[in-house]
Order: structure tokens, then C-alpha cells, then sequence
């Protein structure tokens, strides 16, 4: 299995026998949040977001082409960037966000425990 990371920011999964794996970022993979309607109730602001896709660079764009075909190839996003997508009606069955997070006695994330599919 080949796991590619196209967030900002290294991500680091943790095994279930305590070992890591690292995926360093090649690359980011970004949406924005865009507010499509607002309205006030009773003091509140109640809003309705989508999410667009920014436009990707050519490392990234390439490694999702030399990949497209590679069903055993993941691709590491944000919530954000899977849900712009998802919008765009892409096949995100290769998409992953990171699942349960790991934390220090700070509460610092240090890592994650599962992936969730798109």
C-alpha cells in the first residue's frame, strides 16, 4: 500500500503495537470555505458553508495523475479538502483524513491511530 500526504504538515500513524510511520507532506492539497447563506435567529448567526478546491500546483496535480490508476495508492487531505471534492463529484474512495488522534499529556496531537476513507 502507498500513502501519499498532501497536507501542509508531516502525519505520523501510530500502530497498534506502538510503532510509527511517518508521511512527510509532498504537497498541499487545499479548499476554502466559502459561506453560502447567513441568517440571524434570536441573536445567533446561523450559516451554511461549501467548500472549493484551490487551484493545486503541478507536484501535486502530477502525482494524483501518475497515481490515478494505483487502486492500493491513498492520498492524505484535511475534512476541508475531502469535502471540496466531494462537492466536485471526485471519486474519494482514495482519499484518507486522519481518524482517531493521539495526544501528549499537554493535549499537543502527536499522531494518529486510524484513517477515515472518503
Amino acid at each position: 500500500m502507498k500513502i501519499i500526504n498532501l497536507t501542509p504538515h508531516e502525519i505520523v500513524y501510530i500502530k497498534a503495537d506502538g510503532t510509527k510511520e511517518t508521511f512527510p507532506s509532498s504537497g498541499n492539497l487545499r479548499a476554502d470555505r466559502v459561506e453560502l447563506s447567513r441568517e440571524e435567529k434570536d441573536g445567533f448567526v446561523i450559516c451554511k458553508y461549501g467548500y472549493l478546491r484551490q487551484d493545486m500546483g503541478e507536484d501535486i496535480e502530477r502525482l494524483l495523475i501518475e497515481n490515478a490508476d494505483n487502486k492500493d495508492c491513498y492520498f492524505i487531505v484535511s475534512k476541508i479538502t475531502l469535502e471540496a471534492l466531494k462537492g466536485l463529484d471526485v471519486d474519494t474512495s482514495n482519499f484518507l483524513i486522519v481518524g482517531d488522534t493521539v495526544k501528549d499529556d499537554s493535549g499537543k496531537v502527536i499522531g494518529c491511530r486510524s484513517f477515515s476513507r472518503g
